[in-house]
């Protein structure tokens, strides 16, 4: 969990590339949790700081238990509290390649220190579904960027996280026209027919919009083969295959895909195959996804590398735990909901007598492997499910 922050040139992109997904089962995501506090407290003047202001030594803190009594970080008192370069290691601002920018609900920027490593990272949870998903590495792909762009954090995140795949040999062609429904048709319009398929990204409310707006402009929508990469506001099953109709979609679970991230951690996890076969047949199980989640209400399901975001559950509340330009250790995400392992995910279907491997192995004779990944769409990572309110059909 904690890299080596100093600058490395592009040729190191690619040991980013795709690692083993089931990793995290032979490292112990526990003691990079423990290495990266107090890699933290050693290096970072805010939350030095912040510890000592709460009585803490970091050398007492030497086991899961110690960790889990560390007290929670939130934007409100530590970001907000600390000059921005007293949040980075060493007390610079000279890892950072880019700055982000987000605002609260009152309106107040935030600036977001972000670093090419970062990126690499995430490109990691965008290699999931573009590979694994969409075929793209195999498929001349039109990747349109449809969330807003300038200092905005998803629209130029989106941009790089896909250069970086282009520099491991994807047939990718990236168009930036940020969130434009006039140039994001003609983008399609004039470069689709060039490609095999279409990938376009944007917020769910914006996409349908932008679907709509093309509908009634006659575009033919499933002439492009069209993907979807999902940000911001989680949807229902009853959008999504609303939106899967119009845009011509064969498959639900592998033509779109949801990115889970905050402005300030970036994507911490993604739909998969896996994560929206099973949420599809909760969706038509309610007594199932009850008894799974504990609400009525069907959260958002997606998989994340714990080697990378070690996430933790206290009152219901999600924390994270990661290494960035601005480290964060046991970070307020401002979302409830909980943690699923694997297996047990597995397990727990099976009980109710759906088995999710079995929905997709259609889909998976017709995908051969890259490059050493797993079947396509079987990433053996735990599951994190988030309640948030959802953009419905």
């Amino acid at each position: 969990m904690v890299h080596d922050r100093n600058r490395r040139p592009l040729g190191s992109t690619t040991a980013f590339a795709w690692p083993d997904l089931d990793r995290h089962e032979e490292i112990d995501d526990v003691t990079r949790a423990l290495e990266l506090f107090q890699d933290a407290a050693a290096t970072v003047p805010a939350y030095r700081d912040f510890l000592s202001t709460h009585g803490l030594d970091p050398a007492t803190i030497r086991t899961a238990e110690q960790f889990a009594g560390i007290p929670p970080l939130c934007r409100d008192t530590y970001q907000d509290r600390y000059p921005l370069p007293q949040l980075c290691r060493g007390g610079r601002l000279d890892g950072c390649d880019m700055v982000a920018v987000s605002a609260n609900a009152s309106g107040q920027s935030t600036a977001w220190p972000r670093s090419v490593l970062d990126e690499m990272v995430v490109s990691q949870r965008f290699e999931q579904v573009m590979q694994g998903s969409f075929q793209a590495d195999r498929r001349r792909t039109l990747a349109v960027v449809g969330f807003a762009m300038g200092s905005c954090v998803s629209g130029m995140y989106t941009a790089a996280c896909w250069r970086h795949l282009t520099t491991l040999g994807y047939p990718l062609t990236i168009a930036t026209p940020g969130a434009n429904v006039a140039e994001i048709l003609r983008v399609v319009t004039e470069l689709g027919p060039h490609f095999e398929q279409v990938v376009l990204a944007g917020c769910p409310s914006f996409v349908s919009l932008l679907v709509a707006a093309g509908a009634e402009q006659g575009l033919d929508w499933p002439r492009y083969s069209v993907r979807l990469m999902l940000a911001g506001e989680p949807v229902d099953e009853e959008w999504r295959d609303q939106v899967c109709r119009t845009v011509g979609m064969t498959d639900p679970t592998v033509d779109s895909a949801w990115m889970y991230g905050t402005d300030d951690v970036g994507v911490l996890g993604n739909e998969t195959p896996l994560s929206i076969a099973i949420r599809r047949f909760l969706a038509g199980h309610p007594p199932a996804a009850r008894e799974l989640f504990g609400t009525g209400r069907l959260p958002t399901l997606v998989q994340y590398d714990p080697t990378t975001r070690y996430l933790e559950v206290q009152g219901g509340r999600l924390l994270v735990s990661y290494d960035g330009e601005v480290p964060l250790i046991r970070y307020h995400l401002g979302a409830t909901g909980g943690i699923v392992p694997y297996h047990q995910m597995l397990d727990f279907c099976r009980e109710w007598n759906f088995d999710p491997s079995a929905a997709l192995r259609p889909t998976q004779a017709t995908l051969p492997n890259g490059r050493g990944t797993p079947p396509r769409g079987l990433a053996p990572l735990p599951f994190v499910y988030v309640c948030q309110p959802t953009i419905t059909s």
